[in-house]
């Protein structure tokens, strides 16, 4: 149960800060956190997939490689 609410409950203690204390993002974004705490988003959200669970079929395989083309050769074109 814990592990299934642990990127919503993470998420709603980040918006919170964020909310109370504005500083700390501010700060964190000046020390060039943002990059990693994406990179923690997604550790997390991997730790809470079950591969058993993911479907097999063709759409899924479709739709797996064509996010794949979009985010690794479609979007790195920005620098944001």
């Amino acid at each position: 149960m814990l592990k299934r609410l642990f990127l919503p409950l993470g998420l709603v203690l980040a918006f919170l800060l964020a909310w109370l204390e504005p500083a700390w993002g501010q700060a964190g974004r000046q020390a060039g956190l943002v990059p990693w705490v994406v990179v923690v988003i997604f550790l997390v959200n991997g730790y809470q997939i079950r591969l058993a669970e993911l479907p097999r079929d063709r759409g899924f395989v479709k739709a797996l490689l064509a996010t794949a083309v979009i985010s690794l050769l479609l979007g790195p074109g920005s620098d944001c």
